[in-house]
């Protein structure tokens, strides 16, 4: 998207138009630096970061599952914060931030 050549861009620029027509989708970027971390935004380190990808889905499914019949912008923005809070769960992951729990009641596993 960045890249010297003008032709490349707007190729990419268009395909995205065209995508987006019928897809939600949020870039997702990847910091590599002593550990792994991703989201949705950028981190601004042009050495360790980059734009590794996207998360998405089709307005189809996502208005399935909000059950909603069309697309408003509120709706939208649920959408969004739903592929945001994804990518939050999957950077917890990726930084070894998952934890689990065990619930005993005398001395029988009830609940993990």
């Amino acid at each position: 998207m960045t890249g010297p050549n003008r032709n490349e861009q707007a190729v990419a620029e268009t395909m995205l138009n065209v995508i987006s027509k019928k897809y939600i989708m949020l870039p997702l970027y990847l910091l590599d630096h002593s550990g792994l971390a991703m989201r949705t935004v950028s981190f601004h380190d042009p050495w360790d970061s980059a734009q590794v990808g996207w998360i998405y889905v089709s307005k189809e499914d996502a208005l399935k599952a909000f059950g909603a019949a069309e697309m408003t912008p509120k709706i939208r923005e649920m959408i969004k914060k739903a592929l945001r809070d994804e990518v939050e769960i999957y950077d917890a992951y990726l930084r070894g931030e998952c934890y689990g729990y065990e619930l005993y009641e005398k001395g029988e596993l009830k609940e993990s």
